[in-house]
C-alpha cells in the first residue's frame, strides 16, 4: 500500500484538514505529539487469520502439532471454517476455509527455503516452554523444520516451520539469563 496516497479527515482538531493522515506527529499541523499517543492505543494482538484449503487438515494441523484447541465460532460467522485458541486463551488462531478453489494460491505467498531458514517473510511468532521437546514433538509428526534451531539476536531461540498451505510459522524460547 503506498501511504504517500492516503488521505483522509485530518485526526486533529481541524477534520477538514487535507492533510496525509500518516504523516508524524512533529511534522503535522494539527496533531500534538502528546495527543496521538492516545488516538490509537493497541492493547493486545487477539487473534491471527488463515486462509486455508482444507480447514480439517488445518485443524487437525494446528490442534496436533501446536497444541490448540478448538473454540466454538460464533452463529452470525456464516463461512467455513475453525477457531482455536490455547490452554490460557491468550490468542486464537482462525482458520478460513477457501470458498472459491485455488484462492489460498493466488492469495498467499510461498517463501524460498533461504526466506524460511530466516523466517524472512511474514509469520505469527508463539512463544514456547521448552524448543527441545517441541522439536522432537515435531520430529515425531514429521514436521520438517525449515529455519533453526537458531539465535534470533534478542536472547530467543528460534525455529521455523510451515502448517500445510506453507505459512510460515515462528517457534520460540527465551533463553536464561
Amino acid at each position: 500500500m503506498n501511504f504517500n496516497k492516503i488521505r483522509g479527515p485530518c485526526v486533529g482538531a481541524d477534520l477538514s484538514c487535507p492533510s496525509p493522515i500518516y504523516r508524524p506527529p512533529e511534522t503535522h499541523p494539527h496533531v500534538p505529539s502528546k495527543k496521538l499517543k492516545f488516538i490509537m492505543n493497541l492493547r493486545k494482538l487477539d487473534h491471527v487469520s488463515f486462509l486455508v484449503k482444507d480447514v480439517e487438515r488445518s485443524r487437525r494441523f494446528y490442534g496436533q502439532v501446536l497444541g490448540l484447541r478448538e473454540l466454538p465460532r460464533p452463529s452470525n460467522v456464516d463461512n467455513p471454517g475453525a477457531w482455536l485458541t490455547n490452554d490460557e486463551h491468550s490468542f486464537e488462531v482462525h482458520l478460513i476455509g477457501e470458498a472459491e478453489a485455488g484462492r489460498v494460491a493466488q492469495t498467499h505467498t510461498q517463501y524460498r527455503r533461504d526466506e524460511l531458514a530466516r523466517g524472512y517473510g511474514s509469520h505469527p511468532a508463539f512463544e514456547v516452554e521448552n524448543l527441545e521437546a517441541l522439536i522432537q514433538h515435531l520430529r515425531a509428526l514429521n514436521v520438517e523444520l525449515v529455519g533453526g534451531p537458531r539465535p534470533r539476536g534478542d536472547g530467543v531461540q528460534q525455529i521455523f516451520i510451515c502448517d500445510p498451505d506453507g505459512y510460515m510459522i515462528e517457534l520460540f524460547v527465551w533463553e536464561a539469563r
